[in-house]
Parts: C-alpha cells; structure tokens; sequence
C-alpha cells in the first residue's frame, strides 16, 4: 500500500527516531524527546510544507496512521513550528 494523498492544508509525516545522546554525550531525558518531535514529509497537500523536508512539531499533535507497518502521522500544515531543513 503506498501512502495516500492528504487533502486542504494536511501534511503526512514519518517521525524520525530521537537521539539518546547528545553530540557531546550527555544522555537526554525520555520527557525531553517527549516535547518535540522530527519527521520527514512524505505527503502534502499544502503550499508551504514540501514533500522530502524536514519538519519540528509539538509530539502531541497528528494521528498515528500505519501504512506497510510503518508508522506515519497525518496532521495540519499549521500544526507544524519549524522545518529544520529544506527539501533537495
């Protein structure tokens, strides 16, 4: 099954798994990576959000939807703070 086509503003993410460590090594927190989350847009339906960028948005928000037994959230545009890093 390949991933569906969202509709109006929403985006379709893959979470990427969170550091341990910090780059110096100090262990983070599990609440810490609780707060934020980074994912990758695999599908948008808005004119800001690109597919392949990289994203920040607060952890709570989105609904879990599994596709090929890989966990995605679908959310809107607007539930997206930051993105980290432009697609290529």
């Amino acid at each position: 099954m390949s991933i569906p086509r969202p509709v109006f503003d929403r985006v379709i993410v893959k979470p990427l798994p969170m550091p341990e460590r910090s780059k110096g090594g100090i262990l983070i927190p599990g609440t810490v990576t609780e707060i934020m989350e980074d994912a990758i847009v695999m599908a948008s339906a808005s004119d800001v959000i690109k597919k392949g960028e990289i994203v920040s948005y607060p952890s709570h928000l989105g609904v879990v939807q599994w596709y090929d037994d890989e966990k995605y959230k679908l959310m809107n545009a607007s539930e997206i703070y930051l993105v980290v890093e432009e697609a290529k």
